[in-house]
């Protein structure tokens, strides 16, 4: 059975994944979501890339930016994240502010 340090080293780990994850991605979907100029696949591997932590308002804040930004231009593509989003977080977009629906 693990203890409360190993829970807390565990805790720390975890903490230090999200930021991690946060540095990396948010920056490249402001940059795609500013310019407006990324392709499918570039899209594909950021909304890929947000996936995985969207249980982070934070994460679900860029997520929501990029498929509001991108919604005009790959329709598609945003509209079938919003449905994988859907299905793996299961969550409610009607408690969020957002154009795309």
């Amino acid at each position: 059975m693990a203890g409360l340090g190993d829970l807390a080293g565990l805790a720390e780990q975890m903490n230090s994944i999200y930021i991690n994850a946060y540095y990396q991605a948010v920056p490249a979907v402001l940059l795609a979501c500013w310019r407006k100029d990324a392709t499918r696949d570039q899209l594909e591997h950021m909304f890929d890339s947000l996936l995985d932590f969207c249980d982070d308002e934070n994460f679900v804040s860029a997520f929501r930016f990029l498929a509001a930004t991108y919604y005009g231009i790959y329709p598609k593509t945003v509209l079938e994240y919003i449905r994988i989003y859907r299905e793996d977080w299961e969550s409610d977009w009607s408690e969020h502010d957002s154009t795309v629906t």
